[in-house]
């Protein structure tokens, strides 16, 4: 994750999916909001990453306000 923040790759956004859904699983949500909005582009899948792991983690609002900002 070091390497592609920090300029090393080119930004993909199947990587930037992994990670936003790896950081929800992992319990480490402050780090999925973060690369989430640090993504140049997000499609079906960064949304759904990032609220299933604000879902996943019973922060239920959050999860409603992404999903509403999502539409």
């Amino acid at each position: 994750h070091a390497y592609i923040i920090g300029g090393g790759a080119k930004f993909d956004i199947v990587v930037g999916n992994t990670l936003v859904n790896m950081y929800g699983k992992c319990g480490s949500i402050n780090d999925a909001y973060r690369m989430f909005h640090e993504m140049p582009e997000r499609n079906l899948v960064s949304w759904n990453a990032m609220i299933g792991g604000y879902a996943g983690l019973a922060y239920n609002e959050e999860a409603f306000e992404l999903f509403q900002e999502m539409q």
